[in-house]
């Protein structure tokens, strides 16, 4: 992988992580449902994919500058 694909690839990765990690904090606030079939996924696995998506967003960015 050059250069400019690594840059591309760890700017579209961090962007996607700051978005799951926006939607998750809504959802925590919004209290909305999400269901996979019958099975209900609770509120408080946000918190936990908020964390992760959050670090993983931070850990992208913090490459992408080291990358510069």
């Amino acid at each position: 992988m050059n250069k400019i694909e690594e840059y591309n690839f760890l700017a579209i990765l961090g962007s996607l992580f700051v978005v799951i990690s926006i939607l998750h904090f809504i959802r925590i606030i919004s209290k909305w449902p999400m269901m996979f079939g019958s099975f209900e996924i609770r509120i408080w696995w946000s918190y936990y994919i908020l964390l992760a998506s959050g670090f993983f967003a931070f850990a992208s960015f913090r490459l992408l500058n080291k990358k510069k």
